[in-house]
């Protein structure tokens, strides 16, 4: 039944709402086996497996124990099509299969022509389409998941899932409610880092939310220790949320928002020791790749909050980079060399290569500092790699791979690697007016220990971490410098709109930056 809040009249009748809802309901058209093309079970087997092994912690929506028995009493189409196309897009199959797109279009219908009358199994199905997006973004289209993620908040508030209800017997009881709460934050945690990733505004308001935050009791009888992971993740969702609100607020002086990177070094010091960044120079330790991968998007918002956009010239388009955009790249780094040398970089999925991006872009300011170029190169070089890797898995990530070469950015590493800079006179100009020289001019003036948003970062964690934590560093007041200064437009006008014709995943590219035509290096 729909949810009604009470600013309205309809509360006067809900006897009579009520009634009707339970009659269509049961009047509602069953959709037949008969009509659907399902996988065979081997391969609904597999598929189901790869859900509950790669995407569950981040999108924690069945439950393993009665899905089974769900699927047997009651088969859903639209469901089985979702997990078959989750599972073609994260770990495909050798065995002969429909393609990902058969999948994605067998479940659209279902969904758009109402065959599953169950409104929670419509929810939990089409929240699996976040790993299909079939278009770039030069069209306005349907098929995106950030469609599908506002298609997902409007059902799920429809719902009432943002709501705590009067009574949990009405929607189902506790467990019920529990599940109800974890697709709820599933989608505002999603919607957050999504909004970041591609510079869009918000769309839930907290303000409109009484639903208490999940915890662990929201996972039944479950002992997966992943389900730790989720809660961690959706609270940094949420301070990457605010940090992206004020990121695309048009000021002409933008404020560095300290109290948003207060919240973000309280969230890393928070973290129970098992959800810690390892030392990542420890052989004996275990690889956890939930773990690493929750660090990602909590590195990235640090280093974009560290650029500074205002150092930009004709010769030299990249921002400066401060010291802790440098060292978050460089951790970003060590986490993608661990998933290559395992051969799992394919699982981090495809905003992974927003990841990549964020990070070279703060890795070149290393090149215009003689005692970090080294190190910076070499972490410049496994990231290449690692978007090498994923423009073969994800299409989005060809806009990076475009990108990056129109703006001729590597040349100067493979300059360096060849014997130096000097030996290729094409290699792009790495000095100038803002070029830099020494550690120094890599300090931040607003207040902010840059060393408190790595509490568990050694000199051993990567090659930059091992000068940066071990140089002395002195923070100078940068008199006229801004800040970000209006850092939406600046992420938009990096990487040129041809570039993200070829980017069906980051629609509106305006997320990381391209740069005026007139401007060529």
């Amino acid at each position: 039944m729909g949810y009604f809040g009470n600013s309205g009249i309809l509360n006067l009748f809900e006897p009579d709402y009520r009634g009707i809802a339970s009659n269509e309901q049961r009047g509602s058209t069953h959709f037949s086996l008969a009509d659907a093309d399902l996988p065979p079970l081997e391969l609904q087997q597999s598929f189901v497996d790869t859900y509950f092994e790669y995407c569950w912690p981040w999108c924690p929506i069945l439950d393993k124990a009665v899905l089974w028995n769900d699927l047997d009493l009651s088969p859903s189409p639209l469901l089985i099509n979702a997990l078959a196309l989750l599972g073609t897009q994260v770990r495909p199959p050798i065995m002969r299969h429909a393609k990902a797109a058969e999948y994605y279009n067998r479940a659209k219908i279902l969904f758009y022509t109402d065959q599953e009358n169950n409104p929670i199994v419509c929810l939990q199905s089409i929240m699996l389409f976040y790993w299909w997006a079939p278009r770039g973004p030069a069209l306005v289209h349907k098929d995106a998941a950030w469609w599908w993620t506002g298609i997902a908040i409007k059902y799920a508030q429809q719902m009432g899932l943002h709501r705590k209800p009067k009574n949990v017997r009405d929607v189902g009881g506790d467990a019920v409610q529990g599940l109800r709460r974890r697709i709820w934050w599933t989608l505002f945690a999603r919607e957050r880092l999504t909004a970041m990733c591609q510079g869009r505004p918000l769309t839930i308001n907290p303000e409109d939310c009484n639903v208490r935050e999940v915890s662990l009791e929201d996972f039944g009888s479950s002992e997966d220790p992943r389900a730790e992971v989720f809660i961690y993740w959706v609270r940094l969702c949420g301070i990457i949320g605010r940090v992206s609100q004020h990121l695309s607020r048009n000021l002409e002086q933008a404020l560095f928002p300290t109290t948003l990177a207060e919240e973000l070094i309280g969230w890393a010091h928070s973290l129970p020791s098992h959800l810690e960044l390892p030392d990542m120079a420890n052989r004996a330790r275990k690889f956890n790749r939930d773990v690493l991968k929750l660090h990602l998007p909590y590195l990235t918002t640090v280093t974009i909050l560290h650029l500074n956009w205002s150092s930009q010239h004709p010769s030299q388009p990249w921002p400066e980079a401060y010291t802790a955009a440098v060292l978050s790249a460089s951790c970003v780094t060590r986490i993608f060399r661990d998933f290559l040398a395992r051969g799992e970089i394919r699982f981090l999925g495809a905003i992974a290569c927003w990841y990549v991006g964020v990070a070279i872009i703060a890795l070149l300011q290393t090149q215009r500092i003689e005692c970090l170029a080294e190190s910076g190169a070499e972490d410049i070089r496994i990231l290449r790699l690692a978007l090498n890797e994923l423009a073969g898995l994800w299409p989005s990530t060809a806009i990076f791979v475009k990108g990056f070469d129109r703006l001729r950015a590597f040349e100067s590493i493979g300059a360096r690697h060849d014997g130096g800079a000097a030996s290729n006179p094409q290699a792009p100009r790495t000095t100038g007016n803002t070029a830099t020289s020494s550690l120094s001019d890599l300090n931040w003036p607003h207040g902010v220990d840059w060393q408190s948003y790595f509490p568990h970062v050694t000199t051993r964690t990567c090659g930059l971490a091992g000068i940066l934590l071990a140089e002395p560093h002195q923070p100078e007041i940068w008199g006229d410098l801004s800040w970000l200064g209006d850092a939406t437009a600046y992420f938009q006008d990096l990487f040129d709109s041809s570039d993200a014709l070829l980017d069906p995943y980051l629609e509106n590219l305006s997320a990381l930056c391209r740069i005026d035509d007139q401007v060529r290096i």
